[in-house]
């Protein structure tokens, strides 16, 4: 079959959507209209009301189910390629989420931005969502508190799945690609009583045998991915003017070990020109950062306590009840959502298959008498090991005034609550653990003193402390009201104004694991801290129909990403809260339609002022040298600016073909701030004029396709797209970077009649090999030479203390050039 799609595989795919409907959006006969005049229209409710994509004052990028299988779309990093603005990459496999709209990245620490599922704001990872049970898919740029609410300030990815129906139907669809990929998809919809009862049903099987589960590696399950759902929706019409939805969904995931590597501290390349002279050591790395095929630790640092080489498990479930009512001309929406994540992992986090159980130096050698040597040592294995639980309850109600009246408006009020149980594999720490560390211990401290010319060394830090971390729980509560009034100033012109208010509140609690109730704070006090912030987030759009095909639009947002608790850790050595981070968002934009429908052309300009940036700070380099993690601060002010374009061109010369691609520049910059790593490296700490991390400058795609039909029973589709990503820094030093990558996808689509076609794939036929991600990381390799007493370099540990410890910097790989071909049926 490889060589059949090799000599055959060609296109891409059109971005000229399907119409559809979106549901509980709240009726508007404009769209209504559009979508009879143009079956190729999406309706979008970016705005909680639906108006056609090209009406809507506010840049949107949308796909539909046909969308999605026309070009080829299997996830949510996929739309990211084909959507200006947005990036969606992947370090840590399908762990959890980090999407990046229009530069306002983050490393760890919450996204700027939320997920909504039929109206429902859920907080778990979409990375194995099932695509075949959408209708259709947003990414809304912008902040979006006013309307959407909580950590929506950079945009929000909004989400229809497929919807009961008053006509029997459905999709089967079947995929064999290589690596023993196979994924089923199912789906059923239709009534039960006419007219008034509806259901819909899906199901979804997934499994990914990776090219980097290899025989040769420490880790036995590099890659691999699994899982299965299955969800379904009833839609009961009681009344002529009461609609209810009722929405279940289960799904669960077993995955390996995601790819992971790390350039480890003897590949450092650079001690910063003018930075702190650390006597030879290279504590950074400048340029792209390098990757060779991924191979983590297994046993006995990754037992296999959730399967063999450790992965994630997690179990999801999903509940939403979606109500609308008809109160004359008006209209009442209310919205319940609850949702449940069980979430275990056990992971070789800095990604080398040598690494076991090392040994950190924290301070010293230091004589104590005149044989004894004392010196600092803490355990370190670098395994990241999670058993936690997170559940979300959503409440939200809005009345909606007439949407054919030049005066509307819109109220409602909104709770959001969740929480967050914390804890750890307790299996993950084994006597063999123990005995390994304590080992290593020992071997350190007699190579220490033999170095530094004693006869024994003794652990200055006191015993090892081997004992799991102890449970955390945080609950998050947002309450909130807002509204919305829109007035046609003319036939032509429209003023918006919208507005929210929210209040959130925090709770963490730690709880002592040994001896039971509450740990306590250094100050003596039980461990149960709160912390309060409220918002004001307010919109203003105004946009002009300059023609029936040509919108512009000008608007001012203002949105807000939440502060909160740097966990137990944190706390510890003295930075256990951050602030909020907000930004006003100014934009100008212009949606066209020319040449009767042959060229659609869309452009939006941008500038972010961000205040108070959220970004990862290590503890050791703001002094707490015992340690290995990180905390989130409020480093300074950013501004970002940004261009994005869009375009689809369908000449009605050449029936069939439509070609189109996307643009987004987007340029960060630092207007005040510092980083205490910065200044530790560089000698000065500030941050003014360097790039945001995780950011690409430029981002570019293609896709041209053309469709033959030969019969009125058979047609083909020639599919090509591409798209180009420049290279992004890994952190605000603005030294390392991912390199730019371009991945050429390919696919030709058979139609067989309405009801059953057969796709033949390429991806990746470049065979682009950039890392989908790089940050700076420990490298805790005992022996790697970054820890030497009187010029002997110590074999049995590493350095942590201070700007010259122990680092490296791990990357994710991307996979590379692979084939496949999927079978759709229809009924």
């Amino acid at each position: 079959m490889r060589t059949l799609i090799r000599g055959a595989l060609l296109a891409a795919t059109v971005m000229t959507p399907g119409a559809l409907l979106a549901q509980d959006g709240g009726a508007n006969p404009d769209a209504e209209a559009a979508e009879e005049q143009n079956s190729n229209l999406i309706i979008v409710t970016a705005r909680k009301t639906e108006e056609s994509i090209q009406d809507v004052p506010i840049a949107v990028t949308a796909f539909t189910s046909e969308d999605l299988f026309e070009q080829g779309i299997q996830n949510i990093e996929e739309i990211s390629r084909r959507t200006p603005g947005f990036i969606f990459d992947t370090p840590f496999g399908r762990q959890f989420d980090r999407p990046i709209i229009r530069g306002q990245a983050n490393i760890l620490g919450d996204s700027g931005v939320s997920v909504f599922i039929d109206n429902v704001n859920v907080t778990q990872s979409i990375r194995s969502l099932n695509f075949g049970d959408i209708d259709t898919i947003e990414i809304i740029k912008g902040p979006q508190s006013a309307l959407f609410g909580r950590n929506t300030y950079s945009g929000a990815i909004n989400i229809t799945t497929r919807q009961p129906t008053n006509d029997f139907g459905g999709t089967l669809s079947v995929e064999v690609g290589e690596d023993d990929l196979y994924e089923i998809l199912g789906n059923v919809r239709g009534p039960i009583i006419d007219d008034k009862v509806f259901f819909s049903i899906s199901a979804r099987y997934y499994d990914f045998e990776s090219e980097f589960d290899i025989p040769s590696n420490a880790n036995p399950s590099v890659g691999n991915e699994s899982s299965y759902t299955v969800s379904g929706t009833l839609e009961v019409r009681p009344t002529p003017t009461w609609t209810s939805k009722i929405r279940l969904s289960y799904n669960e995931d077993d995955d390996g070990h995601f790819p992971i590597g790390l350039l480890g501290f003897p590949d450092l390349n650079v001690n910063v020109p003018g930075g702190i002279d650390l006597g030879g050591v290279q504590p950074f790395f400048q340029g792209v950062v390098p990757t060779v095929a991924p191979n983590p630790s297994g046993a006995p640092q990754i037992p296999n306590v959730i399967g063999e080489g450790g992965g994630l498990e997690r179990e999801e479930f999903f509940a939403s009840l979606n109500n609308e009512f008809e109160l004359g001309e008006y209209t009442l929406v209310s919205t319940l959502g609850y949702t449940r994540e069980r979430f275990r992992d056990l992971l070789d986090s800095d990604g080398q298959a040598t690494t076991r159980f090392g040994i950190a130096r924290i301070f010293g050698p230091f004589p104590a008498g005149p044989v004894a040597v004392g010196v600092g040592l803490i355990p370190f294995d670098f395994t990241t090991n999670d058993d936690d639980l997170q559940q979300t309850y959503v409440a939200e109600i809005r009345l909606d005034s007439p949407q054919d009246r030049p005066f509307r408006w819109r109220v409602g009020g909104y709770y959001f609550r969740n929480e967050q149980n914390d804890d750890v594999l307790l299996d993950a720490f084994t006597p063999e653990r123990e005995a390994a560390l304590l080992a290593n211990e020992a071997a350190a401290l007699q190579e220490i003193a033999a170095a530094f010319g004693g006869l024994f060394g003794f652990n200055a830090a006191g015993p090892l402390d081997l004992s799991p971390d102890d449970p955390e729980e945080l609950i998050i509560e947002n309450y909130s009201a807002f509204g919305s009034v829109a007035f046609d100033l003319t036939d032509r012109l429209t003023a918006t104004a919208e507005l929210r208010y929210a209040d959130e509140n925090l709770r963490l609690r730690v709880f002592d694991r040994a001896g039971g109730g509450l740990a306590t704070l250094s100050d003596g006090s039980p461990f149960d801290v709160r912390e309060s912030f409220g918002a004001l987030t307010p919109r203003f759009i105004l946009d002009f129909e300059a023609t029936p095909d040509n919108l512009l639009y000008a608007s001012a947002a203002r949105g807000t990403k939440p502060g909160g608790f740097n966990g137990a850790q944190g706390f510890q050595f003295g930075f256990g809260t951050f602030d909020e981070e907000s930004v006003w968002q100014f934009e100008l934009g212009s949606k066209n339609v020319f040449m009767d429908g042959q060229l659609v052309f869309n452009a939006a300009g941008f500038f972010s002022a961000l205040e108070d940036y959220q970004l990862t700070q290590n503890l050791a380099a703001l002094g707490a040298n015992s340690t290995t993690g990180s905390v989130t601060a409020n480093l300074g002010d950013v501004d970002i600016f940004g261009l994005e374009l869009d375009g689809v061109f369908s000449p009605a010369a050449l029936p069939g073909l439509s070609i189109g691609g996307t643009y987004a520049w987007t340029d960060t910059n630092f207007t005040s701030g510092a980083e205490a790593t910065q200044g530790l490296v560089f000698g000065d700490d500030s941050l003014v004029g360097q790039e945001l991390p995780r950011q690409a400058r430029h981002q570019a795609s293609f896709f041209a396709d053309y469709e033959a039909e030969f019969s009125d029973n058979f047609s083909t589709i020639f599919s090509v797209n591409g798209n180009y990503l420049s290279s992004r820094f890994a952190q605000v030093q603005n030294l390392a970077e991912t390199g730019s990558s371009f991945e050429l996808d390919a696919r030709i689509t058979f139609n067989f009649g309405e009801y059953v076609s057969l796709a033949v794939y390429g991806k990746n036929l470049t065979n682009e090999d950039a890392p989908l991600g790089v940050l700076r990381f420990i490298d805790p390799t005992n022996g790697n030479g970054s820890l030497s007493v009187n010029g002997t370099v110590i074999q049995n540990a590493f350095q942590l203390a201070g700007a010259g410890q122990s680092r490296g910097f791990q990357y994710n790989n991307r996979l590379s050039r692979r084939f496949g071909a999927i079978l759709r049926v229809q009924y």
